[in-house]
């Protein structure tokens, strides 16, 4: 939907575009200080009982996520989805980047990688729609060079997952 040359976006997507984000995120800096990927989902809610304090309740409505159940709803339910598949979604990022310089892996596109996998996993969204998310994301955060390598591992991790009949 657009309104002249700006486009309207749905709150709900918006929220949910936030709370992908969120969990990036916390994902990136649970690895950067060496955290167990077990403690993704606790590290989150304890980060969201963080947002009813003060100083929480002014970051959330900075992020648009004041007064937003199902944005923390959502928030939790992908990072149970990364605890819950961290295995298989290590093993189809490793299979997708086996040519790829490990180290040379920017961090946030690692991180970036691993939600969007763990989400198209537990199927709690259309491929078609997490792919163009998480591309955008990418897009906001990394590089140009980035973004296509995102979108070219996705695709080839959604091939792997639902493949054509």
């Amino acid at each position: 939907m657009t309104e002249g040359n700006k486009s309207i976006q749905s709150p709900i997507i918006l929220k949910k575009t936030a709370s992908r984000l969120m969990v990036i995120l916390q994902l990136y800096q649970l690895k950067l200080f060496g955290g167990e990927v077990n403690n993704l989902a606790p590290m989150v809610e304890d980060y969201l009982k963080m947002l009813s304090t003060p100083i929480g309740k002014q970051i959330s409505e900075e992020l648009g996520l004041a007064k937003a159940e199902y944005a923390k709803q959502f928030i939790t339910k992908l990072a149970r989805c990364y605890h819950d598949h961290n295995n298989k979604v290590d093993e189809l990022l490793k299979s997708e980047i086996a040519n790829y310089d490990n180290e040379k892996l920017n961090p946030t596109c690692r991180a970036l990688l691993e939600i969007a996998i763990s989400e198209m996993i537990s199927e709690l969204t259309p491929y078609k729609v997490i792919i163009d998310e998480y591309t955008s994301l990418a897009d906001a955060l990394l590089g140009v060079q980035e973004v296509g390598f995102v979108n070219s591992v996705l695709d080839k991790v959604r091939a792997k997952l639902q493949p054509i009949a």
